[in-house]
């Protein structure tokens, strides 16, 4: 789905090892945090490289290692800058994650600053699901991370108004859950559980069954985030019921993988890694085995990425 850029060349080596190296030991799976970070900065498209040092900057915070993660949010910040204009979705959305992680490790000002271009890019996004995301995301991030509500306030309005004017009713469905999402976050419960029911009775009302297993899938997981964890899971197992009935078999396969991942966003690892066999089992069973490549491909890639951690 999105994100930035830029190889930092010069990093003060004592500052920057000491910051990293203290996360690197003990038990953890895969590779150390310092190499985790090395190996971001040689990721060349710039959203990639934001994706996966905002990625590691968590870990570091989650870690106690507040000074590694403020290292891997200046270069997260840095890469944002390689990002151009063409693609103002991207490029809200890797600013916010950057503005998020700032905030969240007390880089308040610097995180106002950013969310500035956040707000030009969001404004420059012609399509209105994309739009509305994004605004739903600026708000968020101030409402959960800034704890600025009356400021998060004004731009879940414009996400709800963004929201409004999609026409295409599964797109209309995603957007809401975010929109949801960021209701809560700040604080505005009631609107967040009508744009719920709003959004279910969307979901729920699409006649293509892959449409609305991952309408619900993105609508459970905005839930897990809202502190709703039966719900998410009720929803999550009727999007999986709603997969099983695609006909297709390839994209049932996609389907399935789609909500092995919301599984692993809400925590279940265990019935992610259920979802990536059935979509395996699905892609074997289509009579055109020549297209199921791909899909082998991505169920071995987030296999791998969840068993290393």
């Amino acid at each position: 789905m999105f994100f930035p850029r830029f190889l930092l060349l010069a990093l003060p080596c004592c500052v920057g090892l000491l910051a990293l190296g203290g996360c690197g030991g003990g038990d953890q799976k895969g590779p150390s945090l310092k190499v985790s970070y090395e190996n971001a900065l040689k990721l060349t498209l710039p959203a990639d490289r934001v994706r996966a040092l905002v990625r590691v900057s968590e870990q570091q915070r989650a870690a106690g290692d507040v000074a590694g993660a403020s290292t891997s949010i200046e270069a997260a910040a840095k890469a944002c800058a390689e990002l151009g204009d063409d693609d103002p979705a991207l490029k809200a959305d890797a600013l916010n994650s950057v503005a998020s992680a700032q905030a969240k490790i007390g880089l308040t000002a610097a995180a106002k600053n950013l969310l500035k271009d956040v707000r030009r890019a969001a404004e420059a996004i012609p399509e209105p699901a994309s739009k509305a995301k994004a605004l739903a995301r600026l708000a968020t991030t101030y409402g959960a991370d800034l704890k600025e509500p009356d400021t998060g306030i004004v731009y879940l309005r414009g996400a709800q108004a963004a929201a409004q004017e999609i026409t295409d009713p599964a797109a209309q469905a995603a957007a809401l859950a975010q929109v949801a999402a960021a209701a809560h976050a700040l604080g505005d419960t009631a609107t967040a559980d009508q744009i719920v029911e709003t959004a279910l009775s969307q979901a729920r009302g699409l006649a293509d069954a892959r449409q609305q297993a991952e309408a619900l899938g993105e609508l459970a997981a905005q839930l897990s985030q809202m502190g709703d964890a039966e719900q998410a899971r009720t929803v999550l197992t009727e999007a999986e019921q709603a997969a099983g009935k695609v006909e297709d078999l390839m994209r049932r396969a996609y389907a399935q993988i789609y909500l092995a991942e919301k599984r692993k966003a809400i925590g279940d690892t265990g019935g992610a890694f259920k979802l990536l066999d059935a979509a395996r089992d699905s892609a074997d069973k289509a009579p055109d085995k020549s297209l199921s490549g791909p899909i082998h491909q991505e169920i071995d890639r987030l296999r791998g990425r969840w068993t290393a951690g």
